[in-house]
């Protein structure tokens, strides 16, 4: 269904806008000092586990984001076995994204002890792109 393909691409538009602020966030605070405007985000972006590599993990999201859009806006109109490709490929994607966010707000609760608000409306856009690819590539298999 078309309105599922939608949603997904809204859904990784929301997601991109929000890792391209975190993405910023994070490059300020190593640069000049200057902090979230909400309560949990500064714990978060000045954590170890806010880097991987000397990469902001805001920074993978934009790209792993951008990718999902990317792949959600070819599956849009899709057709045969390019449909089926695009959404399994969408589906291990986002999957993986939504797995790794489930670690990082683990992290988040329990070993930092800090919530970011920013990072959950990622893990909820993530979710929520994966929920309905599941359900848009089972209805088509």
């Amino acid at each position: 269904m078309k309105k599922l393909r939608l949603a997904i691409c809204l859904l990784a538009l929301i997601g991109l806008a929000d890792s391209a602020y975190l993405t910023i966030l994070k490059v300020q605070l190593m640069s000049q000092g200057i902090g979230c405007p909400l309560g949990g985000c500064d714990v978060v972006n000045q954590s170890p586990y806010a880097l991987i590599a000397g990469v902001p993990v805001a920074l993978l999201g934009f790209v792993t984001y951008a990718i999902i859009l990317a792949l959600g806006l070819f599956w849009y109109d899709a057709q045969g076995s390019w449909e089926r490709w695009l959404g399994w490929g969408l589906l291990a994607v986002s999957g993986w994204g939504m797995l790794f966010s489930a670690y990082l707000t683990a992290i988040e609760l329990f070993v930092l002890q800090a919530i970011c608000p920013f990072c959950l409306v990622s893990a909820v856009a993530i979710t929520a792109i994966f929920a309905l690819t599941a359900i848009e590539v089972m209805r088509k298999t």
